[in-house]
């Protein structure tokens, strides 16, 4: 117990990390500028998660733009025509690629 004590108000001891400074746990305060730093990282990795955001929503509603327009035709009217069944042949299926190119981008960005 006094080795323990002793341990612990001694923290002078601590080594130190590669550079020659105090790590955060051992000086017991972070400096002003780290603070700066992992704010602003944090405030762009959010830009770049909000952005990623509104890349996924707009393929959604591109995607299925064309499949509700048609689907209201159809219900309305009883037929659809060809440039609309072929958009909605086109885009419907093809969520998931966009979806994908979306994850890519945001990966590689």
């Amino acid at each position: 117990n006094q080795r323990t004590s002793e341990t612990i108000s001694n923290s002078s001891n601590i080594p130190n990390d590669s550079m020659g400074f105090e790590n955060e746990r051992t000086s017991g305060k972070v400096d002003k500028s780290v603070l700066a730093f992992r704010q602003r990282d944090r405030l762009e990795r959010s830009n770049r998660l909000f952005q990623q955001a509104k890349f996924y929503l707009a393929v959604f509603y591109a995607t299925w733009v064309f499949v509700t327009i048609n689907r209201l035709i159809q219900l309305i009217s009883g037929g659809s025509s060809f440039a609309m069944m072929l958009l909605h042949s086109f885009f419907g299926p093809s969520q998931g690629f966009f979806n994908f190119l979306v994850y890519r981008h945001g990966s590689i960005a």
